[in-house]
């Protein structure tokens, strides 16, 4: 599959095909690592978003806070 490069204001752009966003499970608005390797531009997932590491919280796996007691000079 070959993509034209086109211009994005002052920027270069790439569109990538709603086909190909299926099939590496992306979606428009998705954070992807971009790295230069030769000649080679490499796209990789970024790591998940807040908002999805938050969506993951449930009260099964969400842990209670524990206060001790006070070590050094910390205000308790």
């Amino acid at each position: 599959m070959q993509v034209s490069i086109a211009k994005w204001g002052h920027s270069a752009a790439l569109r990538l095909p709603q086909s190909v966003l299926k099939q590496i499970s992306r979606a428009i608005g998705d954070q992807l690592t971009m790295k230069v390797e030769g000649s080679k531009i490499i796209l990789e997932p970024a790591g998940p978003s807040l908002d999805q590491l938050l969506a993951q919280i449930t009260p099964e796996n969400r842990h209670v806070e524990t206060f001790k007691d006070k070590v050094g000079n910390e205000l308790l």
